[in-house]
């Protein structure tokens, strides 16, 4: 059938070959082929296809009916891409079983040779001699003769480069199936939900049903989308137009928005929308004690959340793209309501980006104001977060305030504190560390230096105050930092705060002064609960009180007050502890007392 239509018509109208006597010799029924010339087989240049008036496919010829398969005209019909290469000169309609089989073995021995040679003498041989040529093809890799032995002036290097080159195909076709077999088996471990049909995946997509959301190779479908090809046309289109744009611009280009809502830190409940979108502990305005700002899908009205994010944001680059923009706003938010700027701590040189910092403005303008006036350091942790934000997920799926370092800016601004955001994951997290190192040099590059002056009516240095909220990786940098740096810091250092962080008591064994200070009454230790936690934005009662740590524990940390953060969710370890957070920095913040 994937063969001409006119050699195909041609075959079936063969009429059933006359009984024969099979008892004749193959030199009579070489002789019967060659002299017949009643039916030639078309050249394929002169009858490219059917004509006009042939019958079209699945039709039959009702003028003459097509007789009842036999095995040799079925072995014929396989063959007829050979009839039509090779134009063995003519075909009778009344060609015999043997005659349309001989044909057929020839064309089995033609297909593994590789000379010309080769070719003619197969052309030559008669139907008993081609059936034993095969037969013993089968049982040799050689090539016979015309007498089954092998020609003796052929050479071995030729006989060994057309075995090599016949055996190639085979290795290479063995190997494509392997790799084939090993992708198909990862392929059904990472797409589980594909259903299996006789052994094999099935691709097709399931029509979206009102109860069940549209699939998309291992994901949903964006909202408004009804095949995978139109979700991958949004999402290639969002990601073109968010890549030429920054923070909230940005968002606003894709159709997001961030959206001030009333919460309650203390609800015990949490309301849901009419199409079952969480939106957090939202209440009435009226009774809300603060607001969080959501990211909202603005053309339907939606809140994104952790359940319905797929639908409005897909994985991978799109959502890198989204949650930049939102990191890039929330530090716009960070840089107002704080008076913050950009410092730059070095070049980007190879790097895309250079190291920078978020610093208050009345510190980046005057550095001898770390010597008067209280600075409060803020580090995150290790990541695609950058400086201020805690989680990209959260910032996306639960809110700004619970997912920054939005809250504790605002409240440094009140206690008229410097500020410094270091961003240690402006080139990777591998190069974290080296990052965390330029920034603190250039910072606070005037302690270092220890090139002040004591003024006549106050002891040297008396009110350099540095506060530090230290989470995760970045309690691992700082201490780290301080085994090179500790006559530098250490004797400043008013308060800790460590949140979930990743730091070893055992590292200052050889350092007093450090050791001293992570086990002292300056530093506290807020850790993510292990209790059972069904809403994430719900804190537990626990909040703040003291946790019972064992001896391990105290091999790692070492003997730091320890207190439950108040969730099970390590990235907002800094919003429910903030207010403690406070509480700890207020009893050695300088000047506080007097100030009120």
């Amino acid at each position: 059938q994937n063969q001409s239509p006119f050699l195909c018509s041609f075959v079936q109208r063969m009429p059933p070959p006359p009984a024969k006597d099979q008892t004749s010799s193959s030199t009579d029924l070489r002789h019967s082929v060659r002299s017949s010339s009643h039916c030639s087989l078309p050249d394929k240049e002169n009858h490219p296809g059917p004509s006009s008036n042939s019958p079209d496919k699945g039709e039959t010829l009702a003028e003459e009916p097509v007789e009842a398969p036999i095995e040799g005209r079925e072995r014929a019909m396989s063959c007829v891409t050979a009839f039509e290469s090779l134009k063995y000169g003519s075909l009778t309609p009344s060609a015999s079983n043997e005659e349309l089989e001989r044909y057929a073995t020839q064309q089995e021995l033609l297909a593994r040779v590789s000379t010309p040679e080769e070719a003619s003498q197969i052309s030559r041989l008669s139907h008993s001699e081609s059936m034993e040529a095969l037969a013993n093809l089968s049982k040799s890799d050689s090539m016979p003769t015309l007498g089954g032995e092998d020609d003796p002036e052929e050479s071995k290097l030729t006989k060994s480069k057309r075995r090599s080159f016949r055996r190639r195909p085979k290795v290479f076709e063995r190997i494509v199936h392997a790799i084939g077999n090993k992708l198909h088996n990862v392929e059904g471990f990472m797409f589980p939900h594909r259903p299996k049909v006789g052994g094999s995946s099935v691709r097709q997509l399931q029509p979206p049903t009102p109860a069940v959301t549209p699939k998309v190779k291992g994901g949903v479908l964006l909202r408004g989308c009804i095949d995978d090809d139109e979700h991958k046309m949004v999402v290639r289109q969002s990601i073109a137009i968010m890549k030429e744009m920054r923070g909230e611009e940005g968002l606003r280009a894709v159709g997001f928005e961030y959206r001030d809502v009333p919460v309650d830190s203390d609800a015990t409940s949490s309301s849901n929308d009419d199409d079952g979108n969480d939106y957090g502990h939202m209440i009435d305005p009226s009774e809300a004690t603060e607001t969080m700002a959501r990211l909202f899908h603005a053309e339907s009205n939606t809140a994104i959340t952790l359940r319905n994010r797929k639908e409005f944001i897909a994985d991978g680059d799109m959502y890198d793209q989204v949650a930049r923009l939102c990191q890039e706003y929330a530090q716009e938010v960070m840089i107002k309501e704080g008076d913050l700027e950009w410092v730059t701590v070095c070049d980007a040189g190879n790097n895309p980006e250079p190291i920078r910092a978020l610093v208050s403005k009345s510190l980046s303008k005057n550095e001898e104001i770390l010597d008067k006036e209280p600075t409060l350091l803020i580090a995150t942790g290790k990541g695609k977060v950058r400086a201020g934000i805690f989680s990209r997920q959260h910032l996306i799926t639960s809110g700004m305030e619970c997912s920054t370092a939005l809250p504790i800016v605002r409240e440094a601004q009140k206690r008229k504190m410097n500020c410094v955001l270091l961003d240690p994951n402006v080139h990777g997290d591998r190069l974290g560390m080296a990052t965390f190192e330029k920034s603190m040099a250039r910072i606070f590059r005037r302690w270092e230096s220890d090139e002040v002056v004591a003024s006549a009516d106050k002891p040297p240095l008396a009110n350099r105050d540095l506060y530090v909220l230290s989470h995760s990786q970045s309690g691992a940098q700082f201490a780290r930092y301080l085994l090179d740096k500790s006559s530098h810091y250490v004797p400043h250092i008013r308060a800790i705060a460590f949140t979930d962080s990743t730091h070893n008591i055992q590292w200052t064994k050889d350092k007093q002064d450090l050791n001293h200070l992570l086990q002292s009454d300056k530093s506290v230790y807020f850790k993510v609960s292990k209790d059972s936690q069904d809403d994430v934005l719900k804190p537990l009662a626990t909040t703040g009180k003291p946790v019972d740590t064992d001896h391990f524990w105290e091999h790692r940390f070492g003997n730091i007050q320890t207190k439950c953060a108040g969730t099970t969710e390590h990235s907002l370890t800094n919003w429910f502890a903030h207010t403690h957070i406070w509480d700890h920095f207020d009893k050695f913040l300088h000047g506080r007392n007097d100030n009120q």
